[in-house]
């Protein structure tokens, strides 16, 4: 099963049923990523030939059912990818990623195996996905933190200048070989 709701315009809240287990992925989208944004969606069905997704509007409920079959597969292979490193705060250990660019970084951190709760889900209702930015990251290529963040960012330990929510960021090419840190949980 396949869920996209849509909030607002640029916000996209993704839900999957696998195996028994639902997960929900939350997507931040500008109109120049559409395209960029409909090729993660269905690459992250991919495991089944066909899905129902169903697109709620505040106005116009739709459903439909499309293939994932083989021709997605060929778009899925041209995503672009940033490298760069989550650096664990209580012992120093590095985990190198490799994450599509547009897919938020507690998503990325998740499917890497790395530990970030996100309790939440990308709900932007915890701080469990608290991360800890460079300065010159931060400043030059970090969106605005929105007044929710900041609320949500006042329960997070170890709490600095630099720290955002990896549910509200997105990796992108201005991220290759950055380092971020992943602060302590108690």
């Amino acid at each position: 099963m396949l869920s996209i709701t849509t909030a607002a315009l640029n916000n996209l809240k993704l839900v999957t049923k696998s195996s028994g287990r639902m997960v929900v992925r939350n997507y931040n989208i500008s109109s120049q990523r559409l395209h960029s944004a409909r090729t993660t969606l269905l690459s992250s069905v991919s495991n089944s030939n066909t899905t129902k997704q169903s697109l709620v509007s505040s106005s116009n409920p739709i459903t439909k059912n499309f293939s994932t079959a083989p021709a997605t597969a060929v778009e899925d292979t041209n995503e672009e990818t940033v490298k760069f490193t989550y650096v664990m705060s209580e012992d120093g250990t590095e985990h190198e990623v490799n994450a599509k660019i547009g897919m938020n970084l507690m998503e990325v951190a998740q499917e890497n195996d790395i530990e970030l709760e996100g309790a939440c889900g990308g709900e932007l209702a915890c701080a469990t996905c608290h991360l800890v930015f460079s300065q010159d990251i931060y400043d030059e290529h970090l969106p605005e933190k929105i007044d929710e963040e900041d609320d949500m960012l006042d329960l997070a330990f170890e709490l600095t200048e630099t720290s955002r929510l990896g549910c509200q960021i997105c990796a992108k090419r201005e991220f290759e070989g950055m380092k971020v840190i992943i602060p302590a949980s108690d």
